[in-house]
């Protein structure tokens, strides 16, 4: 264990700090280890899975529906940077490939390498939970204030 981290950690510091975080913060030395890296797709063009292929023949046939929509409310205090939240929303939707995900006419998808999201302010919460993604170029995530 010593080989990879060259640091001694005792059961005390376990047990009084609980989190890697705490301990580093009681021996007075900041996280230096690596940022969590994205994963790697295999093919960034490619056929699509059979929840995928679902998804868009309920969307042909509704012509755009939110009937796949998962809409959530959350209370935010006035604390919140919107800054801050947008940036962890960016991270998990690199993360996370299906978020990033387009899907063409021919039944394949495309993982895009670039693209914006950002926290949009509304005045009719429920119509924006209601519109319809377009899944030829949308993200298919939305948050908004």
């Amino acid at each position: 264990a010593h080989e990879e981290l060259p640091i001694t950690i005792t059961v005390s510091d376990v047990l009084e700090c609980k989190t890697v975080a705490g301990i580093a913060f009681k021996r007075g030395e900041a996280f230096a280890g690596p940022a969590v890296a994205p994963i790697q797709s295999a093919r960034p063009h490619g056929m699509l899975s059979f929840g995928q292929e679902r998804l868009l023949f309920i969307e042909g046939l509704a012509n755009g529906t939110s009937a796949n929509h998962l809409s959530m409310e959350f209370v935010l205090s006035q604390y919140t940077s919107l800054n801050a939240l947008e940036n962890a929303i960016n991270f998990v939707i690199e993360r996370h490939h299906i978020l990033h995900t387009i899907y063409h006419e021919d039944m394949t998808q495309s993982v895009l390498p670039e693209w914006v999201f950002t926290i949009e302010t509304v005045d009719d919460v429920e119509a924006f939970a209601n519109l319809p993604f377009e899944l030829s170029h949308d993200l298919p995530l939305r948050a908004c204030i």
